[in-house]
């Protein structure tokens, strides 16, 4: 028997990944709520199936949340906050519809049983932490994510800073992890990602990365 939300799943996910095809920059591969859900409403969907299957596939890092900080000045001269959340397709997604292909990334511990390893824990898609350390880990992925939806950094940036932050997740799955290892590469994803204006995704590592840099 089909469960009749894998139906609304596929059809939200099925929008987005059309919605990525057809963008011409990265900003509108994505979209807001309000768009999802006038879309979803010409298929038939409610707002609220919308909004539930949406938050299962972002649990899930079939999709993924854009959020654009920005600030206004009011007429009186006070400088406000303002938040804008999109949607767009995860390359889990994008697998998930395309099905097989060489750029898929492999399970990088195949061979290891890491469920003989005191301490250690799998999360997300198959990757391997210390348990002690899920908290730190999941603050890297949120500034990842921050990184990859910049428009304050070309390709060149988002590449060399992602591949910092996956270097500093490695030594995450270890029972202890290199200190002078970890320091270097914090030191040089904060700048980068400071320079770019991702501070609160900055803040977030930054409040739980002061154990590992000794």
């Amino acid at each position: 028997m089909v469960n009749p939300n894998d139906v609304i799943r596929g059809t939200i996910l099925r929008y987005l990944y059309e919605l990525h095809q057809k963008a011409r920059s990265l900003k509108s591969a994505a979209t807001n709520i309000r768009d999802l859900k006038r879309a979803m409403k010409q298929k038939g969907i409610l707002q609220q199936a919308v909004v539930a299957n949406l938050d299962y596939l972002l649990q899930k890092e079939w999709v993924r949340e854009v959020v654009e900080e920005k600030t206004y000045t009011t007429s009186r001269g006070i400088t406000v906050p303002s938040i804008s959340k999109r949607y767009k397709i995860t390359d889990v997604g994008i697998d998930k519809l395309e099905g097989e292909s060489a750029f898929q990334r492999r399970d990088r511990y195949a061979g290891i049983n890491v469920t003989n390893i005191q301490g250690v824990t799998v999360i997300g898609d198959e990757n391997v932490v210390n348990a002690e350390y899920s908290d730190l880990y999941q603050a890297l992925n949120e500034l990842e994510r921050a990184v990859s939806s910049s428009d304050g950094l070309s390709d060149e940036e988002k590449l060399n800073i992602t591949a910092d932050v996956e270097s500093l997740k490695d030594q995450l799955s270890k029972s202890k992890p290199d200190k002078t290892i970890v320091s270097k590469l914090w030191s040089n994803i904060e700048k980068a990602a400071m320079v770019a204006g991702l501070a609160q995704a900055v803040a977030q590592v930054a409040a739980l990365v002061p154990p590992f840099i000794g």
